[in-house]
């Protein structure tokens, strides 16, 4: 009698953890393509807040860095040691180790000693431990550190197999000749099981005001570690110019709904946004709907009620395009730039430093004016993205041995 096979072992890596909804769609999908594939795998996790990913995604989660450090430098260095080797150990008996999606391949938080090196270490336990490493759908760029780009080629020539989320993440390594070759795949989240999720895309009722979803972003906000560049000039002035937008659009006889996709750190913005609102008439303008997010769910369902969405976090754009929403994308980075671009609504791009609120009324305007027309746009790209992602699980997970 042939011995029955054992259950592939896999692990999934990534910065996921601490309230950012855009990862927790991306680590979802792989989950739920895996599952698919493979109902019997072993998952574990590797992330920056292993507690949260493990109540939020159900499977068991270890950090991916060290969480203290000391102003001994050998002490360190030795304590970084016994981390390595115990990653090792961890990793040993895994047939994958997944990057799992997310914009990985760049120093924009905290330069090349976060995502760059902590990529280098975990991806060279990996090999070391025997795994076969699949970089998938990941975001690259900016890039500004030599340092973090030899860790970061070091890395990618130690993977398996690669594939970039957009076309500017693989123009930009396509520099590094050995990427050139590698496949445009799109963002993960484009494969999240929308209909295994129940969540509710209600009609509107005839004669109701259109619902416009406006998502808040704690951009350059000045406290630390909520954004990377702190300046609270730039803070001000985008807080200014979404406080015109909501005022704007309540006065066109909109209605609208506040949106978060980063519920930790967007929650400071959203809270300045609703305390200024609020000074108007002695509380917040009944026609603004001012219910913190507060799980991936919880956005699917207040975007899904939305007719348009304005949004500014690359997940935002994602998930409103998942759900087939329009969107005025107010971009603050080349990665929204390209979501915008893949489904070809550069119309609906405004740059978020260098647009008033009063022409976001405007555009938001001429969007609700065609929104059927771009609506349908949208569901055929965001289709043919799920399609391109079925064939990359296919290819990662879907032989008989499951990447073995």
């Amino acid at each position: 009698m042939a011995s029955a096979r054992r259950p592939l072992r896999v692990g999934i890596y990534g910065p996921f953890g601490w309230g950012n909804l855009g990862d927790a769609a991306i680590q979802e999908a792989m989950l739920a393509n895996l599952r698919r594939r493979h109902p019997d795998a072993e998952v574990l996790a590797f992330s920056l807040n292993p507690r949260d990913t493990e109540k939020i995604h159900a499977i068991e989660s270890h950090p991916i860095e060290r969480g203290w450090k000391s102003r001994n430098p050998l002490g360190d260095f030795l304590r970084e040691l016994r981390f390595l080797w115990r990653a090792k150990r961890r990793l040993e008996g895994l047939d994958l180790f997944i990057i799992s999606g997310g914009g990985q391949i760049a120093d924009f938080w905290g330069g090349p000693f976060y995502h760059p090196y902590n990529l280098l270490k975990w991806v060279g336990c990996a090999r070391l431990a025997g795994c076969r490493v699949p970089v998938l759908s990941v975001g690259a760029g900016p890039i500004q550190y030599r340092l973090s780009a030899f860790f970061l080629q070091l890395t990618l020539r130690m993977s398996h197999l690669r594939s970039y989320r957009d076309r500017q993440s693989h123009e930009l390594l396509s520099k590094w000749g050995f990427c050139r070759q590698d496949p445009v795949v799109p963002d993960l989240a484009f494969s999240f099981p929308v209909a295994d999720r129940g969540i509710p895309r209600p009609a509107p009722a005839p004669g109701e005001p259109p619902l416009v979803g406006v998502g808040v972003m704690a951009y350059c906000h000045p406290t630390p570690g909520v954004w990377p560049d702190h300046d609270p000039r730039r803070y001000r002035r985008y807080l200014d110019q979404q406080v015109t937008l909501v005022r704007g659009l309540v006065r066109e006889g909109c209605r609208v709904q506040l949106l978060m996709t980063q519920i930790r750190s967007d929650r400071y913005a959203f809270d300045d946004l609703v305390e200024i609102l609020s000074r108007d008439e002695g509380g917040l303008p009944s026609a603004v709907r001012a219910e913190p997010t507060e799980s991936l769910d919880h956005a699917l369902a207040q975007i899904a009620r939305c007719d348009v969405v304005v949004a500014s976090r690359l997940h935002g754009v994602i998930l409103s395009f998942l759900l087939h929403r329009p969107v005025l994308a107010l971009s603050y980075q080349q990665k929204v730039d390209a979501v915008v671009e893949q489904f070809g609504q550069e119309e609906f791009r405004c740059d978020i430093d260098a647009t008033t609120g009063e022409e976001l009324v405007e555009t938001v305007r001429k969007l609700l004016e065609c929104r059927a027309r771009v609506g349908e746009e949208i569901r055929i790209v965001a289709e043919k993205h799920a399609q391109d992602l079925e064939r990359q699980y296919d290819r990662v997970f879907g032989s008989e041995e499951g990447g073995r």
